[in-house]
């Protein structure tokens, strides 16, 4: 059973507004008319009325989120983005008077489905990766296109040896390893669902054609992982 909602202080729908820009969350959409909005409890708890666990989103971007057609890793995303003023303006409305709110300046786009976040770049031009997301952790962030290098390996080795029929694209391994979690790379995925996305793309290598009969293991594990770089 669900917990029982808890009524919302006005100072945090308040916050979480502003936060959002006054539209909904959900970048493809951002939906300018609060008389639809409505507050997302994002880890499910309608009890936790506390900011970080408060989205704002249209009804029918809520509803989506209710069937399970939105996943609650985007709404985590989306949370960040939010956070960190990575939300695109408003749909049809000039961005709202937030500091944190970046413009179109000096920014470059990371693709999470078909959504845009926008991204600074430090002074040597590098993209800067979005707080919060496996990208932002050196060890996570190794790991990851470790995973992601490995597949790739074993796709191509199981097709150079005649044994792998299926068409592959190096391009699509990020689309492949992060299926349902509502990103097309590993990088942008939340830090709260690392060990989740490392479980699922362990699991695809494994499932590779090459990895079902390799004789030895097919990666090392992020406790080696850990182990090798600091000893």
């Amino acid at each position: 059973m669900k917990p029982n909602r808890k009524a919302i202080p006005k100072a945090t729908e308040h916050q979480v507004r502003e936060q959002c820009g006054q539209a909904c969350a959900n970048p493809a959409c951002r939906k300018w008319n609060t008389a639809t909005h409505e507050l997302h409890h994002i880890d499910g708890d309608r009890s936790r009325s506390v900011i970080e666990n408060l989205i704002l989103m249209c009804a029918n971007c809520h509803s989506e989120e209710g069937q399970g057609i939105i996943s609650t890793a985007q709404v985590m995303t989306w949370k960040r983005m939010a956070e960190f003023g990575y939300l695109p303006p408003p749909a049809g409305h000039e961005p709202v008077s937030r500091t944190t709110m970046r413009d179109n300046h000096g920014v470059i786009a990371d693709h999470v489905e078909n959504l845009t976040i926008k991204q600074t770049k430090d002074k040597s031009g590098k993209s800067v990766p979005l707080p919060g997301t496996v990208g932002a952790h050196p060890d996570m962030r190794d790991y990851a296109n470790y995973l992601s290098k490995r597949y790739i390996d074993w796709r191509k080795k199981g097709i150079a040896m005649g044994i792998d029929k299926r068409r592959f694209s190096p391009a699509s391994a990020q689309g492949i390893l992060c299926e349902g979690f509502g990103s097309q790379s590993s990088l942008i995925v939340p830090q709260t669902h690392f060990h989740k996305w490392v479980t699922q793309a362990q699991g695809k290598i494994d499932a590779t054609v090459w990895g079902k009969i390799n004789p030895h293991r097919n990666y090392h594990t992020w406790e080696e992982h850990l182990a090798q770089r600091h000893g």
